[in-house]
């Protein structure tokens, strides 16, 4: 048993250090450059059809709200209803 443990404790400790290697250089950032400019589409819908998709990005686009949405996901009623529930959220009838 304690042969084993040597070896073990060994691979392991060296595991975490070649978890690290990178090729070039390790600056991933270089002095000049910035973030890159948010476009107005840059979020993704998921679970809708090419047509509900279209609706959904017109529709954000004439709100123009002041930030962008990341997701858009589009559930099932109970799922909705559901997570409400869950997360207390109060949402208005109608």
């Amino acid at each position: 048993m304690k042969l084993a443990v040597g070896p073990v404790l060994f691979f392991l400790g060296f595991a975490q250090f070649s978890w690290g290697q990178t090729i070039g250089s390790a600056n991933l950032v270089s002095g000049n450059s910035s973030a890159p400019k948010p476009s107005p589409n840059s979020y993704v819908v998921f679970g809708a059809s090419p047509q509900q998709e279209a609706l959904v990005r017109a529709q954000i686009q004439i709100m123009q709200p002041a930030v962008a949405p990341l997701r858009v996901f589009f559930v099932p009623h109970w799922k909705y209803v559901d997570n409400t529930r869950i997360f207390h959220l109060h949402v208005p009838t109608g």
